[in-house]
This record gives C-alpha cells, sequence and structure tokens, in this order.
C-alpha cells in the first residue's frame, strides 16, 4: 500500500480544499493511505477531509493551544511572521524542521496540493517522490506577489500538475525547461456529494421568479461588484428576476463585499441582488436556480462549472483565457464577452424556448472522472 502525505496552506473554504476533498473522496483506499497536514491549522474544512484521510494536525484544545509536541512550531510561526515584517525572511528554518519530523512517517509520495508555501515546505523533504500542483495561472501569481520564478523549487520535483492546459501553458512560459515533468490534469468531482448535497432544503429569498447565481469569493478577480450594475440595466427594460451572489468577504479584500452592499443600496435592489455570504452548501441554491453567471477575467479550474450542469443548469461566463476549455458548444454552456453579458441575461430570460433548449443540452454533459483519477494514479504511485 502507497503511503501519501498532501501539504495544504490551511483548513479554509475555496478552490483548493474543495478540489482535494473531491479528489481523496475518489482514491481507492485499498492502495493508498492518505495523510493531510496544513502549514495553518485553521479552516472549517477539516472535518470534511476527516473521514477519508489522516489529519496530522493536532487539535485545538479549549484553551485554544496547541497539543504541546506541536508548540514550537507554533511559536516559531508567530516568530518568522514578526522577522518578515522586518524584512527577514527565515521561513526555510521553519519548514525545514517540519519536513524532518513528517518526515520520519516514511511516505512514498508527498504532495503540495497548491503554489507558494505548501510547494516551499515539501521542497525540503528528502528521499520521496514528490509532487507540485499549481492552481493558478503561474504568471499572474509570480506578479501578484512580487516574486521571481521558483525555478531552483520547482527543479526539486519529480512531478509538477496544471489542473487546466491553459495553466500549463501559463506556467511553461514562465519556466520552459520544467517541460518534461509538467502536466495537465483537470480536478476531479465527487459527483455523489453534489447530487446528496443538492437535495437539502435551503431558503432563497426573493419572489419565485427567474434565478440567477455567482459563486466564488467576493475578490476583484470575480467582478461580482458589476452585478449590482447589470442587475439595474436589466431591471430597467422590465425584465424579472433575482440575483444571488453565493461567497464571503475576504480578509484581504474586504472593500469588495462592501462595494456591492453600497451599489446594492444606491440602486434600490434590496430585492432583487442578495448578497448571501458564505454558504457552506452552496449546492441547493445551485440547483434551484436557472442559470450560473461567471464574470471572472481569470479561473484555471471552474468547479461550478461542471457542478451546475450535473445539476441541470446551465453556464453563462465572460470569455477569459480558459473558458473554452471547459465550456463546449452543445452542452448547456455560453461563452460571451464581458460588454454582452447583461444583454445574454435579458435574452435567456425572454426567450423561453432558447433557455430550454439550454436545459437540454445540460443533459448532454457528463464528467470523466475515471481517467482524470488514473492520471493521478499514475505519477503517485
Amino acid at each position: 500500500m502507497k503511503r501519501i502525505l498532501i501539504i495544504i496552506p490551511s483548513f479554509d473554504i475555496g478552490g483548493t480544499n474543495t478540489s482535494l476533498i473531491n479528489m481523496i473522496s475518489n482514491f481507492d483506499f485499498s492502495r493508498f493511505e492518505l495523510s493531510i497536514y496544513a502549514i495553518n491549522n485553521q479552516g472549517a474544512l477539516r472535518p470534511a477531509m476527516e473521514p477519508y484521510a489522516k489529519v496530522l494536525n493536532p487539535l485545538i484544545d479549549k484553551d485554544g493551544l496547541e497539543r504541546k509536541k506541536h508548540g514550537c512550531f507554533t511559536f516559531l510561526k508567530k516568530l518568522f511572521r514578526v522577522f518578515r515584517k522586518l524584512g527577514m525572511d527565515f521561513s526555510s528554518l521553519y519548514y525545514r524542521r517540519i519536513a524532518k519530523s513528517l518526515s520520519k512517517n516514511k511516505y512514498d509520495c508527498i504532495i503540495a496540493f497548491q503554489e507558494g508555501n505548501a510547494t516551499k515546505l515539501v521542497s525540503y523533504f528528502k528521499n520521496n517522490r514528490k509532487i507540485a500542483w499549481v492552481r493558478s495561472e503561474y504568471s499572474r501569481y509570480i506578479s501578484a506577489n512580487k516574486i521571481k520564478p521558483e525555478v531552483e523549487i520547482y527543479n526539486r520535483f519529480d512531478f509538477i500538475i496544471n489542473v487546466s492546459k491553459t495553466a500549463k501553458n501559463n506556467f511553461l512560459s514562465v519556466m520552459p525547461k520544467l517541460k518534461d515533468k509538467t502536466l495537465a490534469i483537470y480536478n476531479l468531482l465527487n459527483k455523489d456529494r453534489v447530487y446528496r448535497l443538492a437535495e437539502e432544503e435551503c431558503s432563497i429569498p426573493g419572489e419565485n421568479t427567474f434565478t440567477l447565481i455567482s459563486i466564488g469569493r467576493v475578490d476583484p478577480v470575480k467582478h461580482f461588484s458589476e452585478i449590482p450594475d447589470m442587475a439595474h440595466s436589466i431591471k430597467e427594460i422590465g425584465c424579472f428576476f433575482k440575483w444571488l451572489i453565493i461567497g464571503g468577504k475576504t480578509e484581504n479584500t474586504p472593500e469588495e463585499y462592501d462595494l456591492i452592499q453600497k451599489k446594492i443600496r444606491e440602486y434600490g435592489l434590496g430585492n432583487t441582488v442578495f448578497l448571501m455570504g458564505y454558504q457552506s452548501n452552496p449546492y441547493s441554491f445551485l440547483k434551484n436556480s436557472q442559470l450560473l453567471v461567471c464574470l471572472s477575467e481569470s479561473e484555471t479550474f471552474n468547479h461550478t462549472f461542471a457542478e451546475a450542469r450535473l445539476l441541470g443548469v446551465p453556464v453563462l461566463t465572460v470569455n477569459y483565457e480558459s473558458a473554452p476549455e471547459f465550456i463546449n458548444k452543445g452542452e448547456g454552456g455560453i461563452i460571451v464577452e464581458r460588454s454582452m453579458i447583461a444583454s445574454t441575461i435579458r435574452e435567456i430570460i425572454s426567450d423561453k424556448k432558447l433557455y430550454y433548449n439550454l436545459r437540454i443540452e445540460t443533459q448532454q454533459f457528463d464528467y470523466d472522472n475515471e481517467s482524470i483519477l488514473n492520471s493521478i494514479y499514475t505519477v503517485v504511485s
């Protein structure tokens, strides 16, 4: 049996951990023993991982303190945070210490499930098969973090997995010499979980009318703050609908959430646009909506495109770089330029035949978990 350790940044809600839960829930446990370690032992998704893998981080006790054997790590994390503010980065010392401690369990394969700190930590493991997952457009990632391409770090890995072909091409545009070890493997979906959660009851506000839904973190890259403007223009011509925004305020850009609230008030859209915040089960809201709308300027892999169509909900998305990779003609999805989103929504709401055909097309959509899982097994074994 192969023993695999997966390193993640935290247990926080987000695409990385959603992908992880989908992946580990599909694994063959007669062949693999999975363990998970989170660098930051915080977040709501830990319980969702525990049925499928051994979570190595100690639980927080009632006084908010970690168990003693990891106390030194907690102290070092706080100390290095202070050093970084002073322009000094000693995180490598901390990561080497964690790698040495975790290596005592003799894993066959170590996975860094996201670029950044998880990848840096895994790079310090020795004599293990190492796999790095890149979940972003790498050129955007290094630009946003104001860092140089991490050639030395990625050279230490046996495989580098990107979650789309577009993301792979972007990564190789930055580090072309790593071509021989770089792959594109899509994220897995847990179809049974999506179907099960979609059947749970949810309370959708507003009148019983055509429902649009947008899902994701409320961050500028998602362009959710444009929704009140679009809703106002659509409503002015007499279309009746409501628009749900499922996503919480982010720590880095809380002003985006506040801007949406402000625009809802200014346009008088309190009964049309509903800022729902984070929802532990977005699938029941998704199933009870008529159209998923994506306004993102960039996505490497959008889970909701697949999840929506599994539930019979068509998708309307802006034409960002990787959108054509996941929205095929005749499978219940439409790609348009950003300037055409509002007019396309008006058309879909007004033309019942068009919408009916989109719903029928979603029945042609399927998701090939088996081939994706076999690709993953190949690189981890």
